[in-house]
């Protein structure tokens, strides 16, 4: 699969086990697993995205907005070799680090379904926004 591919067959993922994860989730003790949401994308974005996508010894910047090496959840604490990069139709010239998939509520965003928009990090401006992921292209960049 390509890149693009991967990331969006990710996004599918999370759409069909929206449900079951609804399901668990009502179950848990939150003071407990308080980050059981991030480490369950993270655990599958290194499955379904990093492993397919990179080589042995590489690795991707976490998903989500925390960066830190200290989120992965199979290779702990290993440094990004790599960050996923968006380029949208609507702006060829400006590219921005992906974050995540959110959805667009009102006037902000939030972590459930459709997951039809991605949080990314301007490249340049560092500023957080949205895009449509209809207008988005995805690149790989090596970190040096």
């Amino acid at each position: 699969m390509s890149l693009n591919e991967l990331i969006r067959n990710f996004r599918c993922f999370l759409l069909s086990s929206w449900p079951q994860f609804v399901k668990v989730q009502k179950h848990l003790d939150w003071d407990e697993n308080p980050y059981f949401f991030d480490i369950w994308l993270q655990a599958n974005w290194e499955l379904m995205v990093e492993f397919q996508a990179l080589e042995r010894d590489q690795y991707l910047t976490p998903y989500g907005y925390d960066n830190s090496a200290g989120c992965r959840h199979i290779n702990k604490d290993k440094m990004a070799t790599h960050r996923l990069v968006c380029k949208s139709s609507s702006n060829k010239n400006e590219e921005s680090y992906f974050l995540c998939f959110s959805t667009k509520i009102g006037r902000g965003c939030q972590l459930s379904p459709p997951f039809d928009w991605v949080d990314v990090e301007g490249k340049v401006t560092g500023k957080r926004f949205s895009m449509p992921l209809k207008d988005v292209t995805f690149f790989l960049e090596t970190i040096e």
